[in-house]
């Protein structure tokens, strides 16, 4: 677990076991697969990979963050499998349902489990012996076609098993996205546009895009987070803010023209803002 961590929408991450394998174009600039299959060469990325369970010690770590969340009186949010999928076919189901046991017993956790396989949550959740009440069940998607394929099945397992809030992270965002038909199910959306990860590059993100979600969630009383522009500023922007890109693209037709600047760069404000927006605290109950 990092009890410090850069991921803006998640206050602690818990990887009890590492290792994955893609299934749709968001998986394509993998930070994961880059970090721990690439640069540290820990774990076989890929259908016929392996899912690494990590030290003991670390099934310790989150009884150490709900002792301190208690004294705090704090409820804070922790990312199980930054470095994988929760609900991987992969995955074993014994280390599955011991990472189930410990979200029961660390009631004051709110575990942020996030998929891009909605489709596996129920038949693994009640493998696992239920899922715990302390869990909000998300869903990954990176375009149109996954956000229609994948928040059905998403509502489908929140009527089935219950949860915390249902939220969907549109990160790496790749397409214009409509969340209308299914907002109203939605306590959260996250997004963040793609990052450069070793030989893959990065396209732009259509700022056009994430203000639109924005608007959406505003009108629907959805909290909404933005994590990063990604590798890309608006040329505007860029001008204004005295920031200097190494490319310059026009990606649509009506589109504004980009400046690859870098992450750092690129920061987090769209429109001028930050938005930082998590779900109500009323919500959160267990």
């Amino acid at each position: 677990m990092g009890e410090i961590t850069s991921i803006s929408w998640t206050d602690a991450t818990w990887n009890p076991w590492t290792g994955c394998q893609k299934v749709s174009p968001g998986c394509d600039g993998c930070y994961a697969e880059h970090l721990m299959e690439r640069r540290f060469g820990r774990v076989e990325w890929g259908p016929h990979g392996e899912r690494r369970q990590a030290a003991k010690r670390s099934f310790r770590l989150p009884y150490r963050l709900d002792r301190k969340a208690a004294k705090r009186g704090e409820r804070p949010f922790v990312f199980p499998l930054s470095l994988g999928d929760i609900f991987d076919n992969r995955a074993p189901e014994p280390l599955r349902r011991a990472v189930f046991d410990v979200m029961r017993a660390t009631p004051n956790l709110l575990y942020l489990a996030l998929t891009k396989r909605p489709g596996n949550i129920i038949p693994m959740a009640e493998a696992a012996g239920g899922l715990p009440p302390n869990v909000a069940l998300g869903t990954s998607c990176e375009d149109q076609v996954r956000f229609d394929q994948r928040m059905p099945q998403l509502v489908e397992a929140q009527g089935a098993l219950g949860s915390a809030f249902l939220f969907v992270s549109i990160e790496p965002f790749l397409s214009e996205i409509d969340a209308s038909r299914h907002i109203d199910q939605l306590q959260w959306i996250i997004t963040g546009g793609p990052t450069d990860q070793g030989p893959y590059k990065a396209p732009p993100l259509n700022p056009r895009w994430a203000v639109q979600l924005r608007d959406q969630a505003a009108a629907a009383g959805v909290a909404f987070h933005h994590k990063q522009n990604g590798e890309w500023l608006p040329a505007e922007d860029a001008k204004r803010l005295g920031v200097k890109g190494s490319e310059t693209v026009h990606p649509w037709k009506w589109g504004p023209a980009m400046v690859r600047v870098g992450r750092r760069q690129a920061g987090r404000l769209l429109e001028g803002r930050i938005y930082d927006a998590r779900p109500e605290a009323a919500r959160l109950a267990a």
